[in-house]
């Protein structure tokens, strides 16, 4: 067995005898602990459309996605109307 097999092995064995109070405040410490390796990431709200992939975009929800493209309408309907005019003067 490798080390670290037997170090996971170990801990797990160490879980396992916890009762549920130790086990939540270590659920807890997990919680917290993973709170200050989280990246900070905006919300897509909070960033220019543009900065959205669309990766990160399909992966939101339909209320998401319809949000989004309702804020591209309001932010950005005049300037996507006057490139149409200049790509189609005659549509």
């Amino acid at each position: 067995m490798n080390n670290h097999l037997a170090s996971f092995e170990t801990i797990l064995e160490s879980v396992e005898v916890l009762n549920p109070t130790e086990l939540d405040a270590l659920q807890e410490r997990i919680s917290r602990s993973r709170q200050k390796h989280k990246p900070v990431v905006k919300r897509a709200s909070e960033r220019s459309v543009f900065e959205i992939s669309y990766t990160e975009y399909l992966a939101f929800s339909d209320a998401e996605r319809e949000a989004l493209q309702w804020r591209v309408y309001r932010e950005h309907h005049d300037w996507s109307e006057a490139e149409l005019k200049n790509v189609m003067p005659n549509g």
